[in-house]
């Protein structure tokens, strides 16, 4: 599969065509552009919803297609309109890429937020510098910045993320999934991989080469056990997709040589020795610990000041055997 996926493209170029469209409702509205900032609204879900460096063509894109077709921006404010869009679009994406919060909704307004601060503390640097050096002042920043723009800021906090989770609810887009696991699978086969695990026919996917290679059922780590027991080949370099990821299925992950995991469910210290070893881990929902009907998961303790993999399996096996006597 093309790193630049399809559906990514066709999704920034949706968020590029409104971006054009959208300002063009709010023409016959006195200074509009400034004080309700359309434009930045596509601008900011293309960074959030599609990633990096999507989300940054989007920021460039947009204003120069805008300014062609409809004379907005006017052509002596697009150099410095550009820059703070392409701004937005890119710090957007990276945070919520590199930003780890448990929280869905945090992790989309540090996103959004930050991107929203630092595209307008470089819109004010650039104009001070270059685009108007001389004649910028911050008062003039924090007028245009804040004061005036701040019906759109209002608008900007409030939508964007409603829009964010409203759509990843309806499965029109998915999680970090589609950014953080560029795999040789196509996107649409952890959408498979999620509908059979959600429908309760198995609790664990293995894909490879865009194929489901692999499903399995069982409580806990025991499938991949058998996994890497009885089948190891089909774990080697393989999109492993599984309901509940703590730290022990992390190291049976590693020791199968997965390259990419996606946890409906995973726990800090799963999710930390996944990176730890190279292994890109996505997840639906963060958790601090694997607990079950008794509190804290006994494969979850017995692995806790465990560091390396084979010693851990030992270890896990051990557990198994005794909770099963």
């Amino acid at each position: 599969m093309s790193k630049f996926s399809i559906k990514q493209m066709v999704l920034t170029a949706m968020f590029i065509a409104i971006g054009v469209v959208l300002p063009l409702a709010f023409h016959a509205i006195p200074n509009a552009g400034r004080v309700f900032l359309p434009m930045h609204i596509p601008i900011l879900l293309c960074g959030i919803i599609v990633g990096f460096p999507y989300g940054l063509a989007c920021g460039i894109i947009t204003p120069l297609l805008s300014s062609l077709f409809t004379g907005m921006p006017p052509t002596a404010m697009l150099p410095s309109m550009l820059c703070e869009l392409a701004a937005y679009g890119m710090v957007s994406s990276l945070l919520m890429r590199y930003v780890k919060v448990k929280n869905t909704y945090a992790k989309i307004y540090i996103s959004l937020i930050g991107a929203m601060l630092f595209g307008r503390v470089f819109y004010g640097i650039l104009n001070s510098l270059i685009f108007n050096a001389g004649a910028y002042s911050m008062q003039v920043w924090l007028t245009a910045a804040f004061v005036t723009a701040l019906p759109g800021v209002a608008i900007q906090i409030i939508i964007i993320p409603t829009i964010v989770i409203i759509l990843r609810k309806a499965r029109l887009i998915d999680g970090d999934e589609h950014r953080s696991l560029q795999t040789e699978s196509p996107v649409d086969m952890l959408g498979e991989a999620l509908r059979l695990i959600q429908g309760g026919a198995v609790s664990c996917v293995v894909i490879k080469d865009g194929v489901i290679v692999h499903t399995s059922d069982g409580r806990g780590v025991s499938p991949l056990l058998e996994i890497l027991d009885q089948a190891p080949d089909k774990l080697k370099n393989a999109f492993v997709v599984d309901k509940i990821i703590g730290k022990a299925a992390a190291m049976v992950l590693v020791l199968g040589g997965v390259r990419r995991v996606y946890g409906i469910v995973m726990s800090a210290a799963g999710n930390e020795y996944l990176n730890k070893h190279g292994v890109i881990a996505v997840y639906g929902e963060y958790v601090d610990t694997i607990f079950n009907s008794d509190g804290v998961c006994p494969i979850e303790k017995s692995v806790i000041g465990i560091v390396e993999p084979i010693e851990g399996l030992r270890v896990i096996k051990e557990t198994l055997d005794r909770l099963k006597k």
